[in-house]
């Protein structure tokens, strides 16, 4: 994932924190266009975090390579706890990347479902006020 993949992350994440549902109002369009945009930002992060996995995946193995040849060279070995930790250690980054993805996409998620929420009250609203006229 490259640094402009998760400054767009980012933005999509405090568009997400600074939503405020009453800004919608009754405007049916404004919600249709929000949820088509959450659409898009959540295929966006899902996509992130697939690359983000990998990355994650590729830097472990490399890490493990490294480590295990680190062993061999000093003789010594490190217990499965404390090279677990290492190699969580030097992959910390890439995995918060990764959690940071997957937070996004499920936040995109329930920001579809609240705004379906709304859109189903407003047409509900909408018909009953024309079946009262």
């Amino acid at each position: 994932m490259t640094q402009e993949d998760f400054s767009r992350l980012e933005a999509i994440q405090q568009h997400i924190e600074d939503l405020n549902y009453e800004y919608f109002g009754q405007d049916l369009n404004a919600i249709y266009t929000e949820i088509v945009s959450m659409n898009a930002w959540k295929s966006f992060s899902g996509k992130m975090m697939a690359e983000a996995k990998k990355e994650l995946n590729d830097a472990k193995v490399k890490a493990y390579g490294t480590l295990i040849t680190s062993q061999r060279a000093t003789g010594y070995d490190i217990p499965p706890s404390i090279a677990k930790d290492y190699i969580a250690s030097k992959c910390g980054e890439i995995q918060y990347r990764y959690d940071f993805a997957e937070r996004v996409n499920n936040a995109t998620a329930y920001c579809i479902d609240s705004l379906r929420s709304i859109l189903s009250a407003l047409k509900q609203e909408l018909q009953t006020i024309q079946y009262t006229q």
